[in-house]
């Protein structure tokens, strides 16, 4: 098949780091080509990751800052109409037209809305595919500042018009159907698949800029304020461990703005890695205390767990069901989320785990048991089957 990956942007973000891995994982057997609509919001980390067999195109818009602006006030003038977007249209087109792909898989909202904007499928040919992300139930609750009018209506139209739907957890197909009940026929679960590389030498800690002796608090995910950074940082000081350090892996905005702050000593940042699970592998224990509402199946938990690590994670989205065996053994401890996380009851979790060795042994051996259901080899087998059943 010739396979038609479209990606809003290519960020370090889980939708974005899983088309990839998608893409890559289906070009062992299939023509691939990854498209990505804002060229100039690809990081550079994440396009590297890109296999040599997949073939990448990205648009990059001349004067896309005075783009910005005209859509912008095209917005805020309740005018629906978009510059970039019709220019998105019209270069999707051509790449449609020049690669006649049997399947176009979207990423992420404005993707999928803009694949929806080509006009009939059966124009060109292909199946059109969406894999639902935490971005729809974000966009749908107003939890995301809107980059389009009648948001609803055209996610709807989306929803409605697309010939699969891929939902990445139970739970959350659960609330589509709630909110959508004409999807039932068209709607199935997928979960992010995840390959773990072995490494032909594993980096030592000193190559990695980590400490060489001590106890290692990990976490890992984009630098977005609700990751729960702040909370994981505060509960660290206040867990008050001897000779540990806490370490933060990832690049944005709030971990931009940590980097000019005074912090401890024992607090390291990294930076945004493109091979997390070298740093990961070092790690004794792993956190991720997000207070993002819609937080559906975070990547970093997944590497997580493949890396045979116990973590401390959010009770929010499917992250429960993540971390459990197939003897409902949880590899961690779940901490309450009540619109913020509850530091006193982050803060004894770490000093549990971080104290007790063992049960960190016990509990990693739980996580890779936990792990079996993010196997990227079944994942792109169940999309394959799903690509031929719209085929044929």
């Amino acid at each position: 098949m010739k396979i038609m990956m479209v990606s809003a942007t290519l960020h370090p973000g889980g939708a974005e780091l899983f088309a990839v891995r998608l893409a890559n994982a289906l070009s062992a057997r299939h023509k691939v080509m990854l498209a990505v609509l804002h060229g100039e919001l690809v990081h550079g980390g994440v396009a590297g990751q890109v296999d040599p067999a997949v073939q990448m195109e990205s648009l990059k818009l001349p004067g896309q800052p005075a783009l910005w602006k005209i859509d912008g006030l095209l917005r805020r003038m309740r005018i629906d109409r978009s510059i970039i977007g019709l220019l998105q249209r019209r270069w999707l087109r051509r790449l449609v037209d020049q690669f006649r792909p049997d399947i176009v898989h979207s990423h992420l909202v404005p993707a999928d809305m803009l694949v929806c904007s080509l006009g009939d499928n059966g124009d060109y040919g292909f199946a059109h595919v969406i894999t639902v992300h935490g971005d729809y139930a974000a966009y749908l609750s107003g939890a995301t500042k809107p980059l389009f009018l009648n948001a609803r209506h055209k996610m709807t139209e989306v929803l409605e018009g697309v010939d699969g739907i891929v939902s990445i957890a139970a739970n959350q197909k659960r609330h589509l159907l709630a909110a959508f009940p004409q999807l039932g026929g068209k709607l199935t679960v997928i979960a992010n698949g995840f390959a773990l590389q072995s490494p032909n030498r594993q980096p030592s800690r000193r190559e990695l800029g980590l400490p060489e002796q001590g106890l290692l608090i990990g976490m890992v995910s984009r630098g977005v304020e609700q990751k729960g950074w702040a909370s994981a940082i505060e509960a660290f000081r206040q867990a008050k461990l001897d000779e540990a350090f806490l370490v933060l892996v990832g690049s944005g905005p709030f971990l931009d703005k940590l980097a000019d702050q005074d912090l401890p000593a024992n607090v390291i940042l990294t930076g945004f890695s493109d091979r997390p699970t070298d740093l990961i592998r070092h790690f004794d224990l792993c956190l991720l205390p997000t207070e993002f509402q819609h937080e559906t199946l975070p990547t970093a938990v997944i590497e997580y767990l493949a890396c045979g690590k116990a973590v401390i994670v959010t009770d929010v989205g499917e992250i429960g069901a993540m971390i459990e065996n197939p003897a409902g053994e949880r590899a961690g401890i779940l901490v309450k989320l009540d619109g913020t996380v509850d530091i006193e009851q982050l803060t004894r979790a770490i000093r549990t785990l971080g104290t007790n060795s063992s049960e960190r042994a016990r509990l990693g051996a739980i996580a890779l048991g936990a792990f079996a259901k993010f196997s990227m080899r079944e994942c792109s087998e169940r999309y394959e089957s799903l690509y031929r059943s719209l085929r044929n």
